[in-house]
């Protein structure tokens, strides 16, 4: 049996405390991993800014231009490797059994790009199928409506999503749940999550549980009309797009909240890595 799929963990370099989450994690889980260093608003020239934040439906945050060419460097990186890798932000938990679910994972076939995560917001899936040996089960992807914080991306899957949606920059996730031919599954439950949104469900006291991307404020300006209209055109066909997924999910599908396999161990990890972490009072 191979090995689980290495770790690749999009993180700023000056993140430390996530970098120590990550490290105390990944060694425990004895995983093999590297940190690439994400691209931060900083890294990007101001006028080369202001033309990236047009590139979507609506004008970008600069965290979210970064985070999208983040997630971008990481899908280069992968391009070139000889089997899937598992590409993670640095907020993210892992179930305790995750190097179960990597091995099995990466066994697939016709498979492009599995996400482990859940956010907390419904996603029309397939019927599920037994994931060998992992207790979990994967189900073919019809939509998504958020998040790019863990999944398992084979090298064919990286170079579509580096061609697909040309002339745009869509965020990560909206990226991998918008290809037109990618193929997409969910594991379930969950073997993942983003401390931003297990704070949701369980308060965390600790800087660590803050979203980046949140920190920048969206603009309120209002955008000339060559601007906006650029923005109706990409919206229009990203409408398009959702169409033709929702008609192939028709009369083979359900819409479901994925549940997150391993919320008390998530917690027990986040206070041995940080011991002055504390839950609020309720």
């Amino acid at each position: 049996m191979q090995d689980a799929p290495h770790i690749l963990v999009i993180s700023m370099a000056s993140s430390m405390e996530r970098r120590t989450l990550q490290a105390y994690q990944l060694q425990r889980l004895g995983l093999s991993f590297e940190f690439m260093d994400a691209t931060t608003a900083g890294d990007i020239p101001d006028e080369e800014m202001k033309r990236l934040q047009r590139r979507w439906a609506r004008r970008l945050r600069d965290t979210e231009v970064s985070c999208a060419l983040s997630h971008r460097k990481a899908w280069g990186i992968v391009a070139k490797a000889p089997r899937p890798m598992l590409v993670i932000e640095d907020d993210v938990i892992l179930s305790t059994d995750i190097a179960t679910v990597l091995t099995a994972a990466a066994t697939l076939s016709d498979v492009d790009c599995v996400n482990l995560e859940t956010f907390g917001a419904p996603k029309t899936l397939g019927r599920p199928r037994a994931l060998a040996q992992a207790g979990y089960t994967v189900a073919e992807v019809f939509r998504d409506s958020a998040g790019a914080a863990a999944y398992l991306l084979w090298p064919q899957g990286a170079q579509k999503l580096l061609t697909s949606l040309s002339m745009m920059l869509p965020l990560a996730d909206a990226a991998i749940n918008l290809a037109p031919n990618l193929r997409k599954l969910q594991i379930e439950p969950a073997a993942a999550i983003q401390v931003s949104i297990l704070n949701k469900s369980e308060p965390i006291s600790h800087p660590v549980r803050r979203s980046l991307i949140a920190t920048s404020r969206k603009t309120k300006e209002r955008p000339p009309l060559a601007e906006w209209l650029g923005y109706k055109i990409r919206r229009v066909r990203v409408s398009a797009i959702v169409l033709t997924q929702n008609i192939r999910s028709l009369g083979r599908s359900r819409r479901i909240i994925v549940d997150y396999a391993d919320t008390n161990n998530a917690l027990a990890l986040l206070k041995e890595a940080f011991p002055e972490l504390t839950n609020p009072p309720t």
